[in-house]
């Protein structure tokens, strides 16, 4: 009689803990058609009640709606956008029962490519994400504390809210070194001009970008740095007085090109 008890009374705690179980939330699929335009649009959020421009966004509408939405250019898992084309597609919406803290409650994963129209051509252009800054020195005579002391003070010159700002490059000219410029840092939108050359050194050669923005003008090369890419400026002149045993400064804008 006893075993016959304890085995309700488990059997009853299973039926419970499967009722728990099956009454946790999931996350809930469906499958929509969304059309996306040729075009960017550039997105705009708000940060202290001041409007924050956000970058370029793509223009979708999903199913029969008439309303554009603004959606990040990598939005859609296993899809690549290419601007100037029209697609038409079909993609799993899922809302996650449980998203995480820093991230977004909908995922959207591409099932296929309805069609893929190309509306207008849209010249060469390159998109390029600040990330991080970082210092490279070189000389050999240096003492080890004033090298530190100096990429100290080289760290210190980068403002580190332009940390998520963007470049944007757009190719004017057939052989493709000179164009367009623009730079979206925080609310502000910047646009100028841009020259691209080359520099050759030990059979290897370098991209030059020189940027005129705002009456300023910039000279970065395009290196590599660990497993990314990096914009660096000599600023090897501002610190050789201080710094007499150096050879080069380079301030480095640690940065990821955008491909869409």
């Amino acid at each position: 009689m006893r075993n016959l008890f304890g085995f309700i009374v488990l059997l009853f705690g299973a039926c419970c803990l499967s009722s728990c179980l099956d009454d946790e939330p999931k996350d809930k699929s469906v499958e929509i058609q969304v059309t996306i335009s040729s075009e960017l649009t550039e997105k705009y959020g708000y940060s202290t009640g001041k409007p924050l421009l956000l970058g370029e966004y793509m223009q979708v509408k999903e199913g029969k709606s008439n309303t554009w939405e603004s959606w990040h250019p990598l939005a859609i898992q296993g899809f690549e956008y290419k601007e100037g084309h029209e697609y038409v597609l079909k993609i799993k919406k899922t809302t996650l029962a449980n998203p995480p803290a820093d991230g977004s409650s909908i995922l959207y994963t591409l099932l296929s490519v309805i069609s893929d129209e190309k509306k207008i051509d849209i010249p060469l252009t390159e998109r390029f994400r600040i990330v991080g800054y970082a210092a490279s020195i070189t000389g050999d005579t240096i003492p080890a504390d004033k090298k530190k002391e100096l990429e100290d003070k080289v760290l210190a010159s980068f403002p580190q809210s332009f940390i998520g700002s963007r470049y944007k490059f757009v190719y004017t000219d057939e052989a493709e070194t000179k164009g367009k410029a623009i730079l979206y840092s925080g609310e502000k939108k910047t646009e100028g001009s841009f020259e691209k050359s080359e520099l050759k050194k030990d059979n290897t050669s370098c991209p030059v970008y020189t940027i005129s923005l705002e009456e300023q003008v910039l000279k970065y090369i395009l290196v590599p740095h660990d497993k990314s890419i990096a914009f660096a400026e000599e600023v090897t002149e501002k610190y050789k007085n201080d710094y007499p045993e150096i050879e080069t400064v380079y301030a480095l804008n640690l940065i990821q090109e955008e491909i869409y």
